[in-house]
């Protein structure tokens, strides 16, 4: 193999860990490399996938992995409060989208799910560098990736073909300024919860049922495992059922809001959070203070886009390292899969002299 038959993928998380997965699955004898420092981690966002997600995920290689240790998702589930003015009002239309296999999607638990596919990967003949880059020279099909290592040593390799999957450190993105700022802003806080009563999610719908005995009786498989969203004024929030690595219940939740339109300000904590939201959602809150805040993240103003995701020259952008989305209906991950089939694409007729 020549030196330059080689993809360097910058980042291992999410994007950077799938696009990996799925190029050497298609190209097993180019050298596929992962630089990432798994030292600073970066905020995880949602455990959902829609089953174009998952399809792509099967031609990862990782059908097991979602069977074996992810919960299926039996669709999704929308509250809309019918007195959005009435904290005390537990009246909701609730509308579904169930889902059932055989095409599940997957609530999947992100810390896990990172770490085994790496371990997979390393498995399939990923190489994985711990380092940070430092500098790209972007030369048609022979690019020269600097990275410096976890003992402070610098390093340069070649790499016919390179895919920006940084996260928010957009590395590429900013060395070529491909980069802008939406104007239409979104802001997000969000945590996992443990040790909660998942009843409360299940006796709200009941409640509703016993109210209006014409309502239609819930048709999804399994009303908990489901991605409920509430949605409220110029927000929105997230419950999404998943699971410790010994099986124990989590469940993330989470806000994203419109700093322009959203009445009650910036939410920077847990209690900025469960005030703003018992001005809606008292259910929501009720269930917080049900259990035991595990873990917090905050991103303010994170929307932006970039003007071009992949070059003739041979390098790629994709994930965040590309677009900031609202995560709504779980399209982070199926956008990222579109990306990498498309780099694929790309790297394959490039292979072929076309």
């Amino acid at each position: 193999m020549g030196q330059q038959e080689r993809i360097v993928i910058i980042g291992g998380r999410v994007a950077g860990n799938l696009a990996a997965a799925y190029l050497k699955r298609r190209h097993p004898d180019l050298d596929v490399l992962v630089i990432d420092r798994p030292d600073k981690p970066p905020p995880l966002v949602g455990e959902s996938t829609i089953e174009g997600t998952t399809l792509f995920l099967h031609d990862c290689g990782l059908s097991r992995l979602l069977q074996e240790k992810h919960f299926h998702k039996f669709g999704l589930t929308f509250y809309f409060k019918l007195d959005r003015k009435a904290p005390s009002d537990r009246r909701y239309s609730i509308h579904e989208e169930p889902a059932i296999p055989p095409l599940p999607a997957a609530l999947v638990n992100r810390f896990t799910f990172d770490r085994d596919v790496r371990a997979i990967n390393i498995g399939n003949g990923v190489r994985y560098v711990v380092g940070g880059v430092t500098d790209i020279a972007i030369e048609r099909g022979r690019h020269l990736v600097k990275y410096r290592d976890a003992e402070g040593e610098d390093h340069a390799i070649e790499a016919r073909w390179i895919v920006d999957a940084s996260g928010r450190r957009r590395f590429l993105g900013k060395q070529l300024d491909l980069h802008e700022q939406n104007e239409l802003q979104r802001s997000s806080y969000w945590f996992r919860l443990a040790d909660f009563d998942a009843s409360i999610l299940l006796d709200l719908n009941a409640e509703m049922r016993a109210k209006y005995p014409s309502m239609r009786e819930q048709i999804a498989y399994d009303p908990y495992f489901v991605t409920h969203h509430f949605m409220g004024e110029g927000n929105w929030i997230w419950c999404i059922p998943c699971a410790t690595e010994d099986g124990k219940p989590l469940i993330s939740i989470g806000i994203t809001y419109r700093p322009d339109v959203y009445p009650w300000g910036t939410v920077r904590n847990i209690d900025d959070f469960l005030a703003n939201v018992d001005q809606e959602h008292p259910v929501i809150t009720q269930l917080v203070r049900s259990g035991r805040v595990a873990d917090t993240n905050i991103l303010l103003d994170y929307m932006y886009h970039t003007r071009q995701h992949y070059s003739r020259d041979g390098w790629f952008v994709i994930g965040d390292a590309a677009n900031a989305v609202d995560p709504l209906y779980s399209s982070g991950l199926f956008l990222v899969s579109i990306e990498i089939m498309q780099a694929n694409a790309t790297i394959a007729q490039d292979r072929r002299g076309t």
